[in-house]
């Protein structure tokens, strides 16, 4: 089934896609045009209680090699034009400006709240990406990769790039999306930031926001916790301080469980 323009995900374990299918339940109170989610787990009709939703199995692909998935997009969307939603968002309001964004951009992301990578590439094994990420993209915007919209034909470049600069060090996406943009001197369209709202650390924003990114999520526990938090923030102006509150609470004990573990 081919569309001219569709959202798309891409989901590679269990909790993961559970939570794909969760944004997509969401996504479809405002959206009700086709949805195509690829993923390597094999969904039964008991799973999959969305109408339009076009599956596409992949093969299996644990932890961050799902970016390579993710990457080929351009390759293997069904629709001329794609809106693709990572996993852990969640959509809380009508979608029709990025629609209509998505229909005439080549490739649109929002910024990222961090100006580099450095806060990504932390580990002691990223030291070299991240010494050559910083010397290869000065003064190269940092866009998210949770909310991207693009022309499949006109993006084909971009996505070839990117996949190959992923492909250097196989961690994170987005340091090799910036670098991709400084070797290539392509500048996205920007995505209003109501449109990737990063939660609890944009959660001040709770007027207006369109689409909310649960990026500390790391299972379907910690997605679901976030997803109360958000949801109680969003509920009410006089309830968004406990919503915040509870999420940055739970993000630090998170944090210090890793620590501790």
């Amino acid at each position: 089934m081919k569309g001219r323009i569709g959202f798309v995900y891409v989901a590679t374990d269990p909790d993961y896609t559970a939570m794909a299918l969760e944004s997509i339940r969401s996504l479809r109170r405002f959206w009700k045009g086709p949805i195509a989610l690829f993923t390597d787990q094999n969904l039964t009709g008991q799973h999959l209680d969305v109408d339009g939703v076009i599956v596409r199995r992949v093969p299996p692909a644990p932890g961050l090699a799902s970016r390579e998935i993710k990457l080929r997009l351009s390759s293997i969307t069904p629709f001329e034009h794609s809106i693709y939603l990572d996993a852990d968002t969640q959509v809380v309001a009508p979608v029709d400006e990025l629609v209509a964004l998505a229909s005439r951009c080549t490739f649109a992301a929002a910024l990222d709240i961090e100006r580099d990578a450095r806060k990504q590439l932390r580990r002691p094994g990223d030291a070299e990406e991240l010494a050559i990420t910083l010397r290869e993209t000065s003064g190269v915007p940092f866009y998210n990769g949770g909310v991207i919209a693009f022309d499949k034909r006109k993006a084909r470049p971009l996505f070839i790039r990117w996949l190959r600069e992923w492909r250097r060090f196989r961690t994170f996406d987005q340091p090799a999306l910036q670098r991709t943009l400084a070797a290539t001197g392509i500048r996205p369209t920007t995505v209003p930031v109501l449109f990737n709202v990063l939660f609890p650390w944009y959660g001040q924003r709770t007027g207006g926001v369109v689409i909310v990114h649960l990026f500390r999520s790391t299972n379907l526990r910690q997605y679901n916790g976030f997803l109360s938090d958000a949801r109680l923030a969003l509920s009410h102006p006089l309830l968004a301080p406990v919503g915040l509150l509870r999420a940055y609470a739970r993000f630090f004990l998170h944090a210090l469980q890793r620590r501790l573990s």
